[in-house]
């Protein structure tokens, strides 16, 4: 009899994933439709992603003209890190970028009200609703970013640094996505959430850099409060066989799952306290 009710129950699950993931195909045709209806703003917003990360390693580059290294990491060694943490950090905006205004769009505006009758999780609802699309132009640009110094450091690609690199790329995303979940999720009490993801964005430059060039305490923020060397610094060490990382790095793979359960668990409990607008 259990092991029946075990079997209908995974049976209800891939179920409901089937449903999940057939819902959130129309949702993206259905976005990416409207998009295109307005060619010019979707060029310039993917145009200006792209520009952006231009003159991020148009710095970079200059910086290195002054000096042969920081502290033992080459010009190359830092583009790497660049756009591997970039490559992790730009794929979550793409599809989970819609808590940045959670408060604003969601709660004050009292569109949660409607999620609430669907028969669909609430936080895919909010995630399928919308795709941060001008972020794709930086996703592709540090894919090029990536090859480049991956060439011109002249690293191997073994099987264990490619399953290496793909199990850090997920689990990375799921870093970032706890930090926005949690974020996101204040706006239930605040009724905002653009102000509090002011944090992440001051501290998401620092992925750019070797986690040791820093002081204690921004070490200590950046594996806590805001946790990006995870997304970053720390996968970046084992692609380029930085052995007295070790720890950190394995440590990179668990993290995420682990984080993004106990932020989804903040998620409802905040979504416990929401109070209809009544509109």
């Amino acid at each position: 009899m259990s092991d029946s009710k075990t079997y209908r129950g995974e049976q209800s699950r891939i179920e409901n994933l089937k449903k999940h993931w057939s819902v959130y195909k129309k949702f993206f045709r259905m976005y990416i439709k409207s998009r295109l209806i307005y060619k010019a703003d979707f060029v310039l917003g993917f145009t200006s992603q792209l520009i952006n990360l231009i003159f991020a390693v148009a710095f970079l580059s200059l910086l290195f003209t002054q000096v042969e290294n920081i502290q033992g990491w080459t010009f190359n060694e830092i583009l790497l890190l660049t756009g591997f943490s970039g490559l992790i950090l730009n794929l979550h905006h793409v599809f989970l970028f819609s808590l940045y205004r959670m408060g604003e769009d969601y709660i004050i505006s009292g569109r949660m009200d409607r999620y609430f009758v669907r028969p669909l999780n609430m936080l895919f609802q909010v995630f399928a609703r919308y795709i941060a699309d001008d972020n794709i132009s930086k996703l592709l640009a540090n894919i090029v970013i990536i090859v480049y110094a991956w060439t011109q450091i002249g690293l191997t690609l073994t099987p264990l640094i490619l399953l290496y690199a793909l199990t850090s790329i997920f689990t990375g995303v799921l870093v970032i996505a706890s930090i926005f979940l949690v974020f996101g999720t204040t706006a239930f009490w605040t009724g905002r959430s653009q102000a509090v993801f002011w944090l992440f964005f001051q501290i998401s430059d620092f992925r750019k850099y070797p986690y040791s060039i820093f002081s204690q305490s921004i070490q200590i923020l950046l594996i806590t409060l805001v946790p990006i060397a995870f997304a970053s610094f720390f996968p970046t060490t084992f692609l380029l066989g930085l052995e007295e990382w070790r720890f950190w790095q394995i440590l990179s793979l668990i993290v995420g799952p682990l984080m993004y359960l106990a932020a989804y668990q903040f998620w409802k409990f905040g979504l416990s306290r929401y109070s209809s607008t009544g509109s």
